[in-house]
């Protein structure tokens, strides 16, 4: 049963005013989309959105995910964003940011008119789905790339305007997030654990909705972003996911970020592949 809208969704949030006009870019978009549709049937890619800066990558994206949910009516869309001051001081930076926003931290968007009505209820729906599949697949993510309290307070939210009783996945969630309060922090878990709770957790996701997830700014992308990107990029080929990346080629660091697409769509005029 669907929760009804949660508080943050009735007032109105700042209007962003209509969408700027997007031309020039109909080749790319076409692009996306293809991978899109390779997605949606269960062909599962990474692809680079890449060029300079100026180039328009971002506005690029924006536009190719609000068209992404226009066609697929399921679709749940979630991005992150490396940054150039935390850089590789700030792990998993992007990837924590997408694993809220799947877990329903959506009300901060929402209120500074960021996102749409329909892309926060999308996020906000999905949010029983994301919290059974970290209780059963991904538990090690919380307390490392989602805080555990804050999942249980969004639960309590979910569930508030009487649908009747406390969800099962409500109550694993709180025996697994108290749990864990009493245990150490286990420093042996090793970094490919992580990674590949990680991808079954979206795998899980992604059979119940598609998923498109963006990841802005790559060339900042710390070393575990970096290898998550990796491991993703072998893990979603049967799922439905496409994982769209941006990045500045002459401002990555070596290595950055790891290559498991299966192509690229540039921005700048003439760079195709």
């Amino acid at each position: 049963m669907v929760a009804p809208p949660p508080a943050f969704l009735s007032p109105a949030p700042p209007h962003p005013g209509p969408p700027a006009a997007f031309v020039a870019r109909e080749p790319e978009l076409a692009r996306l989309c293809d991978d899109l549709d390779a997605a949606l049937a269960g062909q599962g890619r990474v692809v680079f959105v890449i060029g300079g800066p100026g180039r328009g990558k971002t506005a690029l994206i924006q536009e190719f995910a609000r068209r992404a949910q226009d066609r697929s009516v399921d679709l749940i869309f979630a991005g992150g964003r490396c940054n150039a001051h935390t850089g590789f001081g700030d792990p998993y930076l992007p990837f924590r940011e997408i694993l809220g926003l799947l877990t329903g931290d959506v009300d901060a968007l929402w209120g500074a008119g960021a996102i749409t009505r329909e892309h926060a209820r999308r996020l906000w729906d999905s949010f029983p789905l994301a919290v059974e599949a970290l209780v059963e697949i991904g538990p090690d993510l919380i307390d490392t790339f989602i805080p555990g309290r804050a999942l249980v307070r969004r639960a309590v939210a979910y569930e508030a305007g009487g649908i009747g009783g406390q969800a099962a996945w409500r109550t694993r969630l709180e025996e697994l997030v108290e749990r864990k309060a009493t245990l150490p922090h286990d420093p042996s878990l090793q970094q490919r654990a992580l990674f590949e709770q990680y991808a079954r957790t979206l795998a899980a996701l992604a059979r119940e909705r598609p998923l498109l997830l963006a990841l802005d700014d790559l060339q900042w992308a710390d070393v575990g972003s970096a290898g998550l990107l990796f491991h993703l990029g072998r893990s979603v080929a049967r799922e439905r996911v496409l994982i769209v990346g941006g990045y500045r080629p002459e401002e990555a660091a070596a290595g950055h970020p790891p290559a498991p697409a299966v192509g690229h769509v540039s921005t700048s005029a003439g760079e195709r592949e």
